[in-house]
């Protein structure tokens, strides 16, 4: 199938997607450029990440000119299939400053995979100015994630005139306030009644499934310990997910209390399954000492989070672990376990090689 129109007979969402993957290897570019404009978001963003892999200049050029001549929709497209390339920076950074909001966030997405020079400068030009604050949110981000402490006078005045909503629950303005967390964990100097602020609000949204892990994370960035308390209250409440209880734990560990060592230690080695296939996890990601025991021991075993003990030795990737996985490689007598097990070497070699 090289001819859009054929892909477009297809009226059921889900096959169209499944025809497009099938056929996307061998597709045409005139057909993923038509597929832009596909009725269906999902597709239209697979056709954008298909032209990624596939951008020269050319087919930039190609797409630039397409965006004038279609509507929002597709310059938002144009602006994702132009994602971490190197061809088109100066349509992405005119893009920033179009008149439609989603042409924008897709612009700055486009943007925070070429974190340069360039990248910055468009970034912090915008902040200022930005109306939306979806927008907003994403440059705030960028900055975050690039460590530009430079936007930090700038991010506070727009964190401090976003209103909080009913119970302080206003999504943009916690999410600011994760970033001017992350933003101070990188230097950023931040006066004792803008930390009072953060702090308030980082400690309400640990009672919302929806934001909870994000603020036990950025509670250890802000690095204030009157979190402590409500931190505490939240790994001892049966009405948290035990999942968000093993976050709270790492925080409290994040922030120097013994008790979060405690806790996570009950949690690896406790009956829920998942609570503890996340702090086994997390004792990876963290780099958690004190837990390694507990991972290398479950790796070798048959218990039920054998594999999950697996993936967090990958995390934790030291010399040791590299042994211990071959260990279970060759000896571990589960065919399945020995298998994760030589997948997670191959994944070792391939990251080293690269």
């Amino acid at each position: 199938m090289q001819d859009y129109e054929e892909l477009a007979q297809i009226g059921n969402s889900a096959a169209r997607a499944a025809e497009f993957k099938r056929i996307e290897p061998t597709a045409s570019l005139s057909l993923l450029i038509d597929a832009l404009s596909d009725p269906y978001p999902a597709l239209r963003a697979l056709a954008a990440d298909a032209l990624s892999t596939r951008m020269n200049d050319e087919l930039a050029r190609d797409l630039v000119a397409q965006a004038g001549k279609g509507d929002a929709r597709l310059r938002s497209m144009i602006c994702l299939a132009l994602s971490g390339t190197d061809h088109g920076a100066e349509f992405l950074k005119e893009m920033a400053s179009d008149s439609d909001s989603d042409v924008r966030y897709a612009a700055f997405v486009g943007l925070a995979d070429c974190p340069n020079e360039f990248t910055r400068e468009v970034v912090l030009q915008h902040l200022r100015a930005e109306k939306d604050h979806g927008v907003l949110v994403v440059c705030a981000q960028i900055c975050a994630t690039n460590k530009w402490a430079e936007a930090g006078e700038v991010l506070t005045k727009r964190y401090l005139d976003l209103a909080r909503g009913i119970f302080r629950k206003n999504l943009d303005r916690f999410q600011l306030a994760c970033v001017l967390a992350e933003l101070k964990a990188a230097g950023l100097a931040l006066s004792d009644s803008v930390v009072d602020e953060i702090l308030r609000d980082l400690v309400d949204n640990l009672k919302s499934d929806e934001t909870a892990s994000a603020a036990s994370q950025a509670l250890v960035s802000l690095g204030d310990k009157r979190a402590v308390p409500e931190l505490i209250r939240v790994t001892k409440s049966f009405r948290v997910h035990p999942i968000h209880r093993v976050e709270a734990a790492l925080a409290l560990h994040g922030l120097g209390d013994k008790r979060g060592l405690e806790l996570l230690s009950s949690y690896a080695s406790g009956k829920r399954k998942d609570a503890r296939g996340w702090a086994l996890i997390n004792a990876g990601k963290f780099q958690i000492r004190e837990l390694r025991a507990t991972v290398d021991a479950l790796a070798m075993s048959s218990d039920y989070h054998a594999d999950t003990a697996l993936l967090a030795l990958r995390l934790y990737g030291d010399e040791d672990a590299r042994a211990l996985v071959a260990k279970v490689a060759q000896s571990h007598k589960d065919e399945e376990q020995r298998q994760q097990a030589a997948d997670t070497l191959i994944h070792w070699e391939h990251k080293d090689v690269f």
